[in-house]
């Protein structure tokens, strides 16, 4: 259309010598030079769009990506309760099953497709691994929600962490929801 119906339009209105709006007269010389420039518009389009492709298979990127998403003001929110709703609920399930606390962790942290939430989850593995309690990993833990410390850290004391974890999910996935 950009290269082939406006030029059309273009020579018409340029006769009449109308005064043009500016959206029109951008509209107008960016046909203008996608007919001069179509070949090098499209080469660089491609580079371009081959560069991006390339930068979201690193994995830094993609992580940085994830982090900006969970900082959002709306979608973000809804986003972090979403994926430690999928989180608490799998720890639930693998520590009932009895596999140790790291061993759930590691095996959680892919669950959510989130790069950085996974990446912390790692860390934290590290730490819980070491002999850190999972509470205390926890606040370090950036995406993690604060009210939800409080919850776990009664039910890690009480050794119900399991019936803690799945309280938790469902409190993540109602906030999700209501987000």
């Amino acid at each position: 259309m950009t290269v082939f119906i406006l030029p059309a339009f273009a020579s018409m209105l340029y006769d009449l010598h109308a005064d043009l709006p500016l959206p029109t007269q951008m509209l107008l010389s960016l046909s203008a030079f996608l007919q001069a420039y179509t070949q090098e518009t499209m080469l660089a389009s491609c580079i371009i769009g081959m560069g991006i492709w390339g930068l979201w298979r690193s994995p830094v990127i993609h992580c940085a990506c994830h982090r900006i998403l969970l900082s959002l003001p709306l979608i973000g929110e809804m986003a972090r309760h979403a994926a430690w709703s999928l989180i608490c609920s799998t720890l639930a399930m693998l520590l009932e099953q009895g596999l140790p606390l790291h061993d759930a962790i590691k095996t959680t942290a892919p669950v959510t497709g989130n790069r950085y939430i996974e990446h912390e989850l790692m860390h934290m593995q590290s730490k819980v691994r070491n002999g850190c309690s999972l509470l205390s990993t926890l606040r370090d833990c950036g995406s993690f929600p604060s009210i939800l410390q409080e919850m776990l850290d009664a039910g890690e004391q009480a050794g119900q962490l399991e019936i803690m974890l799945l309280k938790a999910a469902d409190f993540c996935a109602v906030m999700a929801e209501n987000e």
